[in-house]
């Protein structure tokens, strides 16, 4: 029986990378659609799923203000004033903290 080439070293070698070599993950993987990369940026991936779980536990229980932050910066509002504006309420702390403690942004000065 043919796997359609669904086992080749090359699937498997993507999957692995993809996965960090989890083998839970692995094991959603082999599951998959052929179309790998769009099934891991999938909503419903237990891979981003598994991410958000991860951010809620570390942000603890503000967790929802610093998903509103990353959010308004992925809309594009890029300037503290901004983002302010975009979310109606002072976010100096939060971008603090997304830069120091975790590192998840880092700030930048743009030359005009």
């Amino acid at each position: 029986m043919l796997d359609s080439n669904k086992y080749s070293t090359e699937k498997m070698l993507q999957w692995w990378y993809f996965s960090g070599g989890i083998p839970k993950h692995l094991e959603w993987l082999k599951g998959a659609s052929d179309d790998v990369f769009n099934s891991l940026l999938s909503e419903y991936s237990p891979i981003i799923q598994e991410g958000v779980y991860r951010l809620v536990e570390d942000f603890g229980s503000d967790h929802r203000t610093y998903f509103s932050v990353l959010g308004g910066i992925s809309k594009g509002n890029t300037t503290r004033a901004k983002l302010e504006g975009f979310l109606k309420m002072g976010v100096g702390t939060e971008l603090n903290e997304l830069e120091e403690v975790f590192d998840v942004i880092e700030k930048t000065s743009v030359n005009i």
